[in-house]
């Protein structure tokens, strides 16, 4: 059965506290790190593989979004290219073992020119967001803002 992380930081921590000779206390330390240096490369090694695997997904959904709208635009001209032949045709209604085809009349606003539309029928949407690069030099500078503060990160970077 092989050690965990954490166990290792336990047994760190207890020999740290031990009252050792100098010569001693490297020894285990030493064996120690030694371990935590196996178990982080296996941990950097699983890391590596998720985030491949990710990418991979990514690139599948874009692929899989590109797919999409190929077929969105296959539907589209199929939709239209019956439309219009049943239409060129004149029948408006057509019953086969399978489907039956009808048009059914709708409305929908066609914009012309934006520009001449009034404005009681424009809407406007506001976003507000919060400018986190501008606020962080702000604070940097020693400004004060009240909901805000600068912390410091400690991000593990794996090369």
């Amino acid at each position: 059965m092989s050690i965990k992380l954490y166990q290792l930081n336990e047994a760190y921590q207890n020999i740290i506290n031990l009252d050792l000779d100098e010569d001693a206390l490297k020894l285990a330390v030493d064996s120690i790190q030694s371990e935590v240096g196996v178990k982080a490369e296996n941990i950097a090694i699983v890391l590596r593989t998720l985030e491949a695997e990710n990418n991979a997904y990514k690139a599948e959904i874009e692929r899989f979004k590109a797919l999409a709208k190929s077929n969105d635009s296959k539907i589209n001209y199929l939709k239209s290219y019956l439309s219009q032949t049943l239409q060129d045709m004149n029948i408006d209604k057509l019953s086969t073992d399978k489907f039956k085809f009808s048009f059914r009349k709708s409305q929908a606003v066609k914009i012309t020119d934006e520009k001449l539309i009034p404005k009681e029928f424009i809407k406007t949407k506001v976003v507000e967001s919060i400018n986190k690069t501008d606020l962080k030099t702000f604070l940097k500078n020693g400004g004060d803002v009240a909901g805000a503060t600068l912390v410091t990160n400690q991000n593990l970077q794996i090369k």
